[in-house]
């Protein structure tokens, strides 16, 4: 029986039981009447019958009956038992007798005729046991249908069922003889804890298994207030309890746990002639076992609902009807619900027919009547089923239950088959994409240390596919220090150290010249602890591009070879004209390199300032001698012309080919943030980063150095005229680069940045960005 099943029985009887509860305080028939009634139904026989066992000699006679079959007329036969004396002794040893296909139970030919005739298909004979003699037994029969599928619930089910008889055969004696020595006996036949107490809680009568609790003989405890009996842990709810059912004479029924241990408690209240409640008898029950029974099913209910619900499978669970001419819908998962486009509630109860009318033609039907028939699963490969509402591909897997339900499970494989048609045509356009680019394909097993290619690469190479389908050879013609490469870098990606596999490798050609070729892979397969098994990628020749970039890197050294020559013949030129402006340009080159590197700025972009740096000053050569070599300080007019010499600068750098945007670096050097520089007064924003960097490398090199009119200022003065301007005038970035970088390279002079300290004619005007007055 699956989880399902086992869940819906637990519910049924535990429903059955509570429903019995309700009814114990009824009379004698009629009580033992619904009880009957209840079990035929919870146990799903056709037929149930109490049998009571004669005191006076040893048989049995029926005390009431239930039959579910309108039609069913013939006689019970009394003396059933006697037909098997295997029976009886299973009874007698307090053991239930199950019979299973009973029509072909091999016995004696007198029961076999009376099966038949009553087409008895499963039979249950459970004992009612009294204090270890049997005083009588319930019978169970089922007909006209597949034998019952009875398991350990039933069985504890007919066992509580047993209880509540025998408790009820006893309850005339009970009302009609309180003292007597029989309802003594009585007490004592009761499998559970008994004890009888007056309304002021005195024990007039205790059985065995009650007294036993306490190491006390029955006769022991009359006399006593139950009160001492009572648990700590329950002592105030059976006091409420005793109280209420004093109070309102109705019976009491409760639940407790203690010492780790549940039971059941029942109150019930004896009533005089006069229905006045007089005593009260209290039963407990030992439910531990019944308890962690129903627990583990709740969880097993919850935990087959989740799996039930939330797999990923669609799964549909069918009722065979009319002897497996057709199914009706008993339940199907959320994940049914979504590919189907039904809800349960709706179909529930319907024909599998009706729901799917395209049923018959896609296949699935016969196989849900095979399985049903033979118990053999099935699957039903993928194909596609068509109705007026939905359509998809389907592969289902049919199987039959205990319980004689049908459950398939299925996959739609719709989007699979629609991946799979797009698979074939992709394979095709990129089998025609390697074809036509040539790029080698390659695989590694990494498992097995396994290494392939395809036919592309071995045309790279000069040799046919079937020549360089060997790795060692292929090894072989890769060069030494390239394997020694591909090693390292293999070993880093498979241990996720680098995030691209990708290398330039040469192989020897055929024709005894090096290939380059350009190899690229990712990892393409994982076990389940997601180590690395397979790799793929391509071999891409890259023979030319290289020759290019040779070729390229030859043409750029020649290129820079010009350029540093032309910009050494215009520094030439300054330094006759001015020396002390070229040894400027030095200095201030070497300090904007250091800042530049400290910014971390790109080899090409270092290049472009070291220029822009070495050339900043060039504008200067157009300015007359008499104002360039004024011994003393400038005049706000002289100043003036001074300031055009960065203009003079772009315009006579523009004609000359130069790494892009030099003139404008040039041009900006003497730009500040906030608008007060030369020569367009921009602010913030729109000077050039490497024209921050001059900026800041002028000025401190200008205040390291001597003038005719002053000494060289010290390094801490030019270190606070930056700090002291970072953000206003100067970009703060330059600043505290600049800052590390004096600090770092212990620079303390012009002189430390690579020029002599100067004597020669000049003004601090020239590089300050304001006359001095």
């Amino acid at each position: 029986m699956d989880n399902k099943e086992s869940k819906n029985r637990l519910n049924d009887i535990l429903n059955s039981l509570n429903r019995i509860t309700e009814i114990l305080s009824v009379n004698y028939s009629t009580a033992l009447n619904i009880i009957i009634k209840e079990l035929a139904h919870t146990t799903g026989f056709s037929t149930a019958t109490v049998f009571r066992k004669k005191i006076t000699k040893d048989s049995f006679y029926p005390i009431c009956k239930f039959n579910t079959l309108v039609a069913d007329n013939s006689p019970i036969d009394l003396e059933v038992l006697t037909y098997s004396q295997e029976w009886l002794e299973q009874l007698n040893s307090n053991r239930y007798v199950f019979i299973k296909n009973a029509d072909k139970y091999d016995i004696q030919q007198s029961l076999m005729t009376y099966f038949n005739k009553n087409a008895v298909r499963t039979l249950i004979l459970y004992p009612i046991y009294f204090h270890k003699t049997l005083h009588g037994y319930i019978k169970l029969e089922d007909r006209y249908s597949d034998p019952q599928n009875i398991d350990d619930i039933d069985f504890k089910y007919l066992d509580s069922i047993a209880n509540i008889i025998k408790s009820i055969l006893k309850k005339k004696e009970r009302e009609s003889n309180f003292d007597s020595v029989e309802y003594e006996e009585l007490l004592n036949l009761i499998n559970d804890s008994a004890v009888i107490f007056d309304k002021e809680g005195i024990i007039s009568k205790a059985n065995l298994e009650y007294s036993e609790n306490f190491n006390l003989k029955p006769e022991e405890m009359i006399g006593t207030d139950m009160r001492k009996y009572i648990p700590d842990e329950v002592y105030d709810e059976r006091l409420k309890a005793f109280q209420k059912v004093i109070q309102t004479g109705l019976p009491h029924r409760s639940k407790e746990y203690y010492n780790g241990k549940w039971r059941k408690y029942k109150l019930y209240p004896i009533k005089n002639n006069l229905g006045e409640v007089v005593r009260i008898a209290a039963f407990t029950q030992d439910i531990t076992e019944l308890m962690q029974t129903i627990n583990k099913f709740k969880k097993s209910r919850a935990k087959y609902k989740a799996l039930f619900d939330n797999i990923k499978s669609c799964v549909a669970v069918y009722q065979p009807i009319c002897q497996g001419k057709n199914f009706i819908f008993k339940n199907i998962n959320k994940a049914a619900e979504r590919v189907e486009k039904l809800n349960r509630n709706e179909i529930i109860g319907k024909t599998v027919t009706e729901v799917f009318p395209g049923i018959k033609e896609f296949g699935l039907f016969n196989v849900l009547k095979r399985v049903y028939k033979t118990g053999q699963p099935e699957e039903l490969p993928s194909r596609l089923y068509q109705d007026d509402r939905i359509s998809g591909w389907r592969s289902n897997y049919v199987y039959k239950l205990d319980t004689g339900e049908i459950v398939s499970v299925y996959k739609d494989i719709t989007e699979l088959k629609e991946k799979g048609k797009e698979l074939l045509e992709s394979k095709k356009y990129l089998e025609l994409a390697i074809k036509g680019t040539g790029a080698g394909i390659w695989e590694r097993d990494l498992k097995n240390d396994v290494f392939k290619c395809n036919g592309n690469f071995a045309e790279m190479l000069g040799y046919e596919h079937d020549e360089l389908n060997d790795e060692q050879k292929i090894i072989g013609l890769c060069h030494p220090h390239d394997r020694k490469i591909i090693k390292k870098m293999l070993k880093q990606y498979i241990a996720d150290e680098t995030e691209l596999y990708e290398n330039e490798l040469r192989f020897l050609h055929k024709k005894g010249h090096w290939v380059w070729v350009l190899a690229r892979g990712s990892i393409v397969e994982w076990d389940n602890c997601e180590k690395p098994l397979t790799l793929a990628g391509t071999f891409i020749d890259i023979s030319k591009i290289k020759a290019y970039q040779a070729e390229r890197d030859k043409y750029l050294q020649r290129m820079e070879k010009i350029l540093n020559e032309a910009v050494g013949a215009i520094r030439k030129a300054v330094e006759i004209r001015d020396s002390y402006t070229a040894g400027h340009q030095d200095n201030v080159a070497n300090l904007s390199i250091l800042i530049a590197e400290e910014m971390n700025y790109n080899k090409d972009n270092i290049k472009k300032i070291e220029i822009a740096a070495k050339l900043h000053d060039i504008g200067k050569i157009y300015i007359p001698d008499e104002i360039l070599n004024k011994p003393g300080k400038l005049s706000p007019d002289e100043y003036e012309i001074i300031k055009t010499h960065v203009d003079k600068g772009y315009y006579l750098l523009k004609t000359i080919l130069l790494p892009n945007n030099v003139p404008e670096i040039i041009r900006q050097h003497h730009e500040r943030l906030d608008g007060s520089g030369y020569p367009k007064g921009i602010k913030k924003g729109l000077i050039l980063p490497e024209s921050s960097i001059l900026a800041v490398a002028d000025v401190v090199e200008a205040m390291i150095s001597d003038r005719p009119y002053r000494r060289a200022l010290s390094i801490d003065t030019a270190i606070s005229e930056i700090k002291g301007n970072s953000g206003i005038l100067y970009d703060e970035r330059v600043v505290d680069a600049c800052i590390k970088v004096l600090k770092k390279e212990n620079i303390s002079s012009a002189r430390s940045l690579g020029r002599p300290a100067s004597s020669d004619k000049g003004s601090y005007a020239q590089e300050s960005d304001k006359p001095k007055s």
